[in-house]
């Protein structure tokens, strides 16, 4: 028994150290796979990293990447908080939160909240003055700068007040603009409960308001990345409001109401200036850096969107104007064709009725035989003949004046029955003048006396 359980244990340790040596080297060779995989991924690396970096489109992908993370605003600094110095001036506490909308570097758009109150304050007597107030707001800015304006107008020509206001107030484009200023205009609503006494009577109630907002803001201080700024602006707009009148009693230190005066719910008729701020502004990014990109693309898309639509819009007019236009045409010509159809049935009955009268003339006519022509000399006018003489063949003078013209009487004298020698030149010839010849007289020799004794 002891010589087999010997056997036994030798053959099982035997075994076992060759399941260790089997495990050993599978553990070798699977060592050697990992050490060839980790030496082809250390070759093959610097290669793949080289043919990515080589590869217009992931350089693409990667530069907009960058370009992205490169215009996007921080979160804090997409905060502003506010305190309106006015306020505090009249004993007011107020403050007001600011956050983008948009965490892009061309983001111009912001919406924020504000509150300030002073009510119910502790008091032993009942004071003669009042001023209560419990404000809350929402706002919503739109902020922009100035840029220099193209049109360069002398300083002697002189322009109009709409003219001065459009280019000093109602435009970004100026003269002289100031790139530090960042300008706003926006909108709000605000609900407030109010208790006011100045003089006599004061006034309780509540109002709900809405209306615009505007003003601008320039850097005032900086501190590494802690920024204060100041702003100016005022909001106006309407309100309705409900509120009771009521008076100072001083014996009985209470505010007994009016009741006559009280008034319900109206809309206030005019406008109401509801805040004056000079305010202090605090950022983690100055005003100077923010609101003042601008996206090009963005700009270009936008205006070829809005050129795109107007001459879909002209294309449009003139294809309607172009149809309007056939359809006129189409219609003259049919208007024209009844026309000219009236005008040739107008025509046919008017041939028609003077045919008709000349039939009936001619039948009104009498008939002429040929029997009574007695002569060449007679003329037959309707039914009488008529004797002619040789005189009556003969043209007179007065036959060959225009019809019309009576002839002249000419008185002749004896003078014009002269034959004058101008008469007897050819027609058209005018007489010429003649010279008259001077002979040269003669000289006669003298006769010698020797002459006349010979």
């Amino acid at each position: 028994m002891d010589g087999s359980l010997y056997i036994k244990s030798y053959l099982t340790t035997i075994k076992t150290m060759q399941i260790r040596r089997n495990s050993a080297r599978v553990t070798a060779g699977l060592l050697r796979i990992c050490a060839i995989y980790i030496f082809f991924l250390s070759i093959a690396n610097p290669l793949h990293s080289q043919e990515l970096q080589s590869n217009p489109v992931i350089k693409k992908a990667a530069s907009k990447k960058i370009a992205k993370e490169d215009s996007i605003v921080p979160f804090k600094s997409r905060w502003g908080f506010r305190t309106n110095a006015v306020d505090w001036i009249l004993v007011i506490p107020n403050i007001a939160i600011e956050y983008d909308i948009s965490s892009s570097i061309y983001n111009k758009v912001t919406v924020g909240v504000a509150t300030k109150w002073n009510w119910n304050t502790s008091q032993t007597y009942k004071p003669s003055m009042v001023y209560n107030i419990f404000d809350v707001r929402a706002e919503g800015r739109y902020y922009w700068r100035t840029d220099r304006t193209n049109v360069n107008r002398p300083d002697s020509v002189k322009i109009g007040a709409k003219d001065w206001l459009k280019e000093t107030f109602f435009t970004r484009y100026r003269k002289n603009p100031r790139f530090w200023r960042s300008y706003y205009v926006g909108g709000y609503v605000s609900a407030n409960n109010f208790s006011l006494k100045f003089g006599e009577k004061g006034i309780q109630g509540s109002s709900y308001g809405v209306g615009i907002t505007g003003g601008f803001s320039i850097p005032l201080y900086s501190y590494r990345n802690n920024f204060v700024d100041i702003e100016f602006g005022a909001s106006a707009g309407l309100m309705y409001a409900k509120y009771d009148v009521f008076r100072s009693d001083r014996e009985s230190n209470c505010y007994p109401k009016i009741a006559s005066e009280c008034k319900t719910g109206h809309i206030v008729p005019y406008p109401i200036i509801n805040d004056v701020r000079v305010a202090f502004v605090y950022r983690f990014t100055s005003i100077k850096d923010k609101y003042k990109r601008v996206d090009r693309e963005k700009i270009t898309a936008r205006d070829n969107a809005r050129i795109a639509r107007r001459q879909a819009k002209e294309a449009k007019q003139f294809t309607e104007d172009s149809i309007r236009s056939v359809k006129l045409k189409i219609k003259e010509a049919k208007q024209l064709q009844k026309d000219s159809v009236k005008t040739a049935e107008r025509i046919a009955d008017s041939l028609e009725i003077i045919a008709k009268k000349l039939a009936k003339e001619t039948k009104a006519l009498p008939i002429v035989n040929s029997d009574s022509i007695a002569s060449p000399n007679d003329s037959i006018i309707g039914s009488k003949a008529v004797e002619l003489t040789p005189d009556d063949l003969l043209i007179k003078p007065e036959d060959l004046l225009p019809v019309g013209e009576t002839p002249k009487a000419v008185e002749l004298t004896p003078d014009d029955l002269l034959i004058k020698p101008e008469d007897l030149l050819p027609v058209g010839e005018t007489p010429k003048a003649v010279e008259p010849k001077v002979e040269e007289p003669k000289v006669i020799e003298s006769v010698t006396t020797e002459k006349i004794e010979e």
